[in-house]
């Protein structure tokens, strides 16, 4: 089943590039806020600075009798209007202070107190401090406020930040019970579990981390303390220190969990614990399992050559079916817990299908093609009961973090895994569904994005999965009478409208990695579109036209960064209508899991017992992100062997450059004009905004990944950048195009993975970027939100345009990688990897791609005679 790919028009490569000094950004529209003076701040909340001081003195007596020798501390939040730069470090001059995170807070009532003079009544964005702080402290920070107030007292140096701190503060409190559990999700886990009559509730509770570890040993000892004096039970921990993580994983009691749901705080000393920073829902990816129809095996399946080489993908997920007529010799299961023995062949689901979407692809399609290197699997589910269902599930007494985290770790640095070449790619077909994307990033995705650096390893990641129900609002009979353009409309309205409840699921928001989403389409036809079962999205185009899939997870990503980064087939989801009971007014359709068609087509252990050949129908953004490894696996292969000007691409860079090149395939359909149509509320202005919501930069079109065509040239390069520097590449204009006023689309991507800050909510350390030329070509900027493509890790600008371009031949396009600090002095040197494509209609019959190959060759043999440029 394997289709040869074409050499006629091969992928190129830049010839070595120049240096530079890096390019400046705009620094685009300034806020014209009015602060109040000193004296209104003093007015307001000056009271709030005393409460907090004599709080601080009753907790005191209330910890030295329960815990002598305790050095009593309370967290303090200082919410402002905008940032104040350098205040990490100015909080670390005061004994007694500790700087312990920041998180971003919108929609800020000024209250008349702070006005933005070009948009009166507007609210602001702003930025929540938190600090840990004993009473020393507390006094030092007092005598600067002080100071303030009489407006007198010049400021010590490197404490500056403070006066910036006090102008723009709206309110200061400690961090209170409520902070603790807002926003997490866990109080509608709570609850649920409550409904669902449990004794005994999970819960993962984050500390805050603490740079000392006596002050850290303290802190755990407490906490785990006071969830034994709840009557819960304490089942393990993890310390991170690289991403400042502390957290443990708890049962509480049912009764703890009343008093929480009924706000009754002082009942659990628990959730009054200054240690704490947050409470959230145990992390968890359980995928129940199905009742696996057996289906008609086709009359080939695809095999996996045994392994000659080390693997470049891994994956974690549950066991794959390893003896698989497809898996077999194909798999490398690394099972260090030693759980195989506990899970039984039938219950292999959700591993083997997976395994078998990265290793094959859907082998439902014609064109699919088979990895030729294994695969590394590292199982981290295994079926457990979960609530009233059987479920491939993270085990119940493991942190997930913790799990993840040791899971990587081995498979990233241990000597006997990396011996013969480390894995560039890992696969996470999994999601927390208890944890939407919030203000704060999950410790997951955290540790996601620190591994991603460390290592440079590319984590692609399923989006997550909304299966909710989509309600109409027409009665059964007039549902059956609606056209099926009419019945798209109305299921694409119903999900723009429900988009908050579809947010993308921890930990997806990571922005080193790739977030997948799923689109509405598969290789499997139609026959299936008969009976009880209903396709809300008939008609509509398939392949890389499609729609997104109707329980695809919907972006933004973090600080509203572009996620999903990208689409990929996740098999055509159909609904059941439920029973109408009478003059229904509302029609409702209901998901269903199912393993018939329609959907991608995998491996599956079904089948009669001993049977190593069943298939089945996949669905969602678990087999999307699964496509997207593959196609992301079938590239490291290419670059294992490629030579780019008869060099070999250095292996750093593998992980960057398939990134760009996952990336740089996609498209945005024509059939997006139908979400467009359906965000009626949004203004013009950020209507492109909201569509990468659905979309991210476009639907995979993995056939452009590895081959060029006649009208069009995609050429690659590679390097690495320090804060400060530039790399300049020059893209050759084809004469042919000259003068010609033919269509030309011109696209850039540029990919990297950034080093992240711990407790700043940047994230990322580092930023690199390209401003995109646009005069050469004549085109302009389409597609994505300007904006938003550079508050990721990924930069895809697609430009188009027809006018007549004049240039001559020997001209080209400069593109130019530059690289800032975000946080600090960005002292590593960070990898990237760009692509850059121009094409024309095959219609018009232009030699792009030997034009420009001939003259990247000549730039070549011009370096090589001396050109410094």
């Amino acid at each position: 089943m394997s289709t040869p790919v074409s050499s006629t028009y091969p992928l190129l490569a830049f010839p070595e590039h120049g240096k530079a000094q890096r390019q400046k950004l705009n620094g685009g529209t300034q806020s014209n806020v009015r602060f109040p003076g000193a004296a209104a701040q003093k007015a307001r909340l000056g009271g709030a600075w005393r409460a907090l001081h004599e709080m601080l003195d009753k907790q005191n007596a209330s910890i030295e009798a329960e815990l002598s020798g305790v050095d009593p501390e309370l967290v303090l939040v200082l919410e402002i209007i905008g940032d104040v730069d350098d205040f990490y470090k100015a909080v670390s001059k005061i004994k007694g202070f500790e700087y312990l995170a920041e998180v971003d807070k919108s929609d800020i009532d000024g209250e008349g107190n702070f006005v933005d003079l070009d948009k009166p009544g507007a609210h602001f964005d702003g930025t929540l401090f938190m600090l840990a702080s004993n009473q020393e402290g507390l006094k030092d920070v007092l005598k600067l406020w002080n100071g303030y107030k009489s407006d007198r007292q010049k400021f010590p140096r490197g404490l500056t930040p403070w006066r910036n701190v006090f102008q723009r503060l709206i309110d200061l409190r400690r961090w209170s019970a409520k902070d603790r559990l807002r926003g997490t999700g866990v109080l509608e886990d709570f609850a649920a579990r409550v409904e669902d009559g449990q004794e005994s509730v999970p819960v993962e509770i984050e500390l805050w981390y603490r740079n000392d570890p006596s002050r850290q040993q303290d802190a755990e000892a407490r906490v785990r303390a006071l969830v034994t004096s709840t009557g819960g039970q304490f089942l393990g921990g993890s310390l991170i220190s690289d991403i400042g993580y502390h957290g443990i994983l708890a049962h509480l009691p049912i009764q703890s969990i009343h008093s929480i749901l009924d706000e009754q705080y002082d009942d659990v000393a628990l959730i009054r614990a200054q240690e704490i920073a947050f409470f959230r829902p145990e992390a968890q990816s359980a995928i129940p399992l199905e009742d696996l129809a057996e289906l008609e095996t086709p009359e080939t399946l695809p095999s996996s050559q045994r392994p000659t080489q080390a693997p470049l993908v891994a994956v974690l997920d549950g066991f794959p079916l390893a003896q698989h007529v497809s898996l077999r010799d194909g798999v490398i299961i690394d099972d260090p817990d030693g759980w195989e023995s506990e899970v039984q062949a039938s219950d292999r689901q959700h591993g083997t299908a997976v395994s078998s979407l990265i290793l094959h692809g859907d082998i439902g399609s014609n064109e699919a093609e088979s990895m030729r290197r294994p695969i590394y699997v590292r199982p981290v589910l295994k079926p457990e009961q979960s609530w009233n269902s059987v479920a491939e599930r993270i085990p119940g007494d493991q942190l997930a973090i913790d799990l993840v985290h040791r899971s990587l770790v081995r498979l990233l640095s241990s000597e006997e895994l990396v011996r013969n070449g480390r894995v560039r790619l890992v696969n996470l077909s999994l999601g927390d569904a208890s944890l939407q994307l919030a203000a704060t990033m999950s410790p997951w995705a955290r540790l996601l994005d620190w591994l991603a650096y460390k290592y440079q390893v590319l984590f692609v990641i399923s989006a997550g999965n909304h299966p909710h129900s989509l309600i109409f609002p027409h009665t059964p009979d007039t549902f059956e009478t609606l056209a099926p353009e009419k019945i798209r409309q109305e299921t694409l309205r119903i999900i723009v409208e429900s988009a908050e409840r579809r947010r993308i699921l921890s930990p997806s928001e990571a922005v080193n990695g790739l977030c997948v989403g799923a689109s509405h389409d598969d290789a499997s036809g139609d026959a299936f579109l008969a009976g009880y079962r209903i396709d809300p999205l008939p008609g509509a185009p398939r392949g890389t036209e499609s729609l997104p899939s109707p329980v695809s997870a919907i972006g933004m990503g973090y600080r509203r960064s572009i996620k999903p980064d990208l689409l990929a087939p996740g098999g055509r989801t159909l609904f059941r209508q439920l029973p109408s009971g009478g003059q229904a007014e509302s029609t409702v359709l209901n998901f269903v899991p199912s393993s018939i068609a329609p959907g991608l087509l995998t491996a599956s252990p079904a089948g009669p017992p001993g049977s190593l050949n069943g298939t089945r129908y996949f669905h969602g953004t678990s087999g999307a992100a699964a496509l997207t490894s593959h196609h992301g696996g079938l590239f490291l292969e290419f670059l294992s062997r490629v030579r780019f000007n008869g060099k070999e691409v250095p292996e750093k860079y593998w992980a960057v450059l398939t990134k760009a090149a996952l990336v740089h395939c996609v498209r945005y359909p024509d059939v997006a004009q139908e979400i467009r149509d359906a965000l009626t509320e949004i203004p013009k202005e950020r209507l492109r905004e909201a569509l990468s919501r659905f979309y991210g930069y476009g639907v995979l079109d993995a056939e452009r990944m590895r081959l060029c065509a006649v009208n069009r040239a995609t050429v690659f390069g590679w390097g690495e950048l320090a804060d400060g520097e530039g790399d300049v590449y020059r893209f050759p204009l084809p004469p042919s195009l000259a003068g010609k006023t033919v269509p030309r689309r011109f696209v850039v991507t540029l990919s990297y993975f950034s080093p992240i800050v711990r407790s700043d909510r940047k994230h990322r350390a580092a930023h690199l970027y390209f401003i995109p030329s646009t005069n050469e070509l004549q085109v302009k900027r389409t597609d994505a939100d300007w904006q938003s493509v550079r508050r990721g890790t990924v930069q895809h600008e697609v430009m188009n345009g027809e006018r007549a371009a004049v240039f001559v031949d020997g001209d080209s396009i400069v593109v130019q990688v530059s690289c800032r600090s975000l946080v600090g002095k960005v002292t590593e040197r960070v990898p990237y990897g760009l692509a850059v494509t121009l094409e024309t209609p095959e219609e018009s019959r232009l030699q792009i791609h030997s034009e420009v190959a001939a003259r990247l060759r000549l730039r070549t043999r011009v370096r090589l005679g001396g050109d410094s440029d």
